[in-house]
């Protein structure tokens, strides 16, 4: 019997993902206009936090469980596949440009240095074993503190590349306040009235405040990929070390307050929502390839200055997300993004051969 899927949480996913793909796309256009650069601000201080705790609570059974199969399937496959299809893409920008995405020098390939949004895929792969292997069902209170704790005091160690590992250590804890959240509090959430009012009012005062305080915010808080150590000096001392704590704690309660202003019937963000790791891991490429052309064939994101053109590009992304969350993508793609690989099996007639 298949498991009846929740819309509301499925809405809240496809919201996300929409807002995802609109902050990578519209980053090329930042520097055009003032308002684009608020709504890049808001956009990066409200997707990650509530898609890594989202996910984190979807995947709890199988974390309680050790579904490792099915964790190597949904996760560390995908990411392989798609580490070689990103490094590819590079590739071809290299032949135009000479030079990667990103400015720097084209590489070989390392499998365990995560391309470009590509850290998500690990990121949750390694979040979900160490999750497996924590007794937070005995001792929640120990290993919640703990994650935190590891999680802000982190931004004082060197960055580790390998596996976007400092970024990892940042988001377990967000992913294990997933897992250990209640499906009872999630329904409080969902159907409690005067909670889902006073989140109307938390959500446009945390955008409000974004917007007002744009002066003093480092944007690389909100990604929680930067040490201490590599902060702008005027955002070192203590505004350095408190800031991701502050951004962690404030950013949760405004993701519980988002996810419950969430529509609960299914609408046009629920099939966004059941098709968002297709979105999410496709969305990359055309995200490299519209760089590369923008700074090396037409310059796209310049010739967009009028909000006639704005409001035209808003509809591409739009229709962009919807396409990649398509019958045809999806029949198209699932083979590499949900492998039905038996794992034992497979390494079992490995062995055998030799």
């Amino acid at each position: 019997m298949t498991k009846q899927r929740d819309a509301w949480l499925d809405n809240a996913k496809g919201v996300l993902i929409l807002m995802v793909v609109a902050g990578h796309l519209i980053a090329g256009l930042t520097d055009q206009a003032e308002w684009v650069w608020d709504l890049y601000l808001i956009i990066n201080s409200s997707h990650m936090l509530l898609f890594t705790f989202l996910t984190g609570y979807l995947q709890k059974r199988r974390v309680e469980q050790k579904e490792y199969e099915k964790l190597v399937n949904r996760l560390l496959l995908p990411y392989l596949v798609l580490q070689f299809i990103y490094y590819l893409v590079i590739c071809i920008n290299s032949v135009v440009s000479g030079k990667m995405a990103d400015g720097q020098s084209l590489q070989k390939l390392i499998w365990f240095r995560p391309i470009y949004l590509l850290w998500f895929l690990s990121t949750i792969f390694l979040c979900s074993i160490i999750a497996s292997i924590l007794p937070y069902k005995k001792h929640p209170v120990i290993c919640l503190a703990g994650a935190y704790a590891v999680s802000w005091l982190c931004i004082l160690l060197p960055e580790i590349s390998y596996l976007r590992l400092t970024k990892m250590m940042a988001y377990f804890a967000i992913y294990l306040t997933g897992c250990m959240f209640e499906k009872s509090w999630m329904m409080e959430l969902r159907n409690n009235t005067k909670i889902r009012l006073a989140s109307y009012l938390a959500v446009v005062l945390w955008w409000t405040s974004i917007v007002y305080f744009e002066p003093y915010i480092f944007k690389n808080v909100f990604a929680m990929a930067t040490n201490y150590w590599n902060y702008p000096e005027q955002y070192q001392g203590l505004y350095g070390l408190l800031a991701r704590p502050v951004f962690q704690m404030l950013g949760m309660l405004f993701s519980l307050c988002f996810l419950a202003i969430m529509p609960r019937q299914k609408g046009i963000f629920t099939k966004l929502g059941q098709r968002s790791m297709y979105i999410f891991s496709l969305h990359g490429i055309v995200t490299l390839a519209l760089r590369s052309c923008s700074n090396h064939v037409f310059p796209i994101y310049q010739s967009i200055n009028t909000m006639v053109e704005y409001a035209m590009f808003g509809v591409c992304i739009v229709a962009l997300t919807y396409f990649l969350a398509s019958d045809f993508v999806y029949k198209l793609c699932r083979p590499v993004l949900e492998p039905d690989v038996d794992l034992v099996k497979l390494i079992g007639q490995l062995t055998k051969g030799k």
